[in-house]
């Protein structure tokens, strides 16, 4: 499992990287199911076949199923959000990460939120979604334990903080580390390795997979 922002093709919309890491020794081949003509269209081989990846591709060149806002999954159709905006509006996802591993995601979409606790959630937009980044670790934690031949990347942008009037701020200046830092505590706290953006272009699969090996 990796979290991180900026892969090479993501440049443009990630803006804060942590790579965290999980995975085994190989990426293997599978075959998604359902395959049907909802799912068939999203993958680039027949059979919603998925090829196995090679250790020596650069990561930056790997394709992976990418899950956009991927926490929005948590969502609440029937929510209302401040300023009497449905949530469902916000909502990308199906399921929790849990679920959305299980349909072949690889790759999620991440956006956090520091609130002024110290406590770290996500948002889309100015949707806030309450369930912690240690939350969703976990749960991605307790698939990868079994699928332990995966590779899993948690990309983290967007992130936005709370003011102290109680009035959320969403900016990503003026606050220095405080957010990656924030971060970087649950991802050390639950054992799992994470690394900046400015890290990862160059290596390989094969490189990443090592780097993601969990304890």
């Amino acid at each position: 499992m990796i979290g991180t922002t900026n892969l090479k093709s993501m440049t443009s919309l990630l803006s804060i990287l942590i790579l965290a890491l999980f995975a085994g020794v190989n990426v293997n081949a599978y075959t998604h199911t359902p395959c049907n003509r909802f799912t068939r269209p999203q993958f680039q081989h027949p059979n919603c076949f998925v090829p196995p990846l090679s250790p020596t591709l650069l990561l930056t060149s790997a394709s992976f199923l990418y899950a956009h806002d991927a926490a929005t999954g948590y969502i609440s159709c029937n929510s209302i959000s401040p300023g009497e905006i449905s949530s469902s509006y916000s909502k990308n996802q199906v399921g929790g990460v849990g679920e959305q591993l299980n349909h072949g995601v690889r790759a999620f979409d991440l956006r956090m939120h520091l609130l002024r606790n110290g406590s770290m959630v996500f948002h889309h937009g100015v949707i806030s979604i309450p369930v912690g980044l240690e939350t969703v670790v976990e749960e991605v934690l307790a698939w990868c334990e079994l699928h332990p031949t995966e590779l899993v990347l948690l990309l983290h942008s967007d992130l936005t903080y709370q003011n102290g009037t109680g009035t959320d701020l969403y900016t990503e200046e003026g606050y220095g580390n405080v957010g990656t830092n924030a971060m970087a505590e649950v991802y050390n706290r639950l054992g799992v390795p994470y690394h900046h953006c400015r890290d990862v272009y160059g290596i390989t699969v094969g490189d990443a997979m090592e780097m993601a090996v969990l304890p």
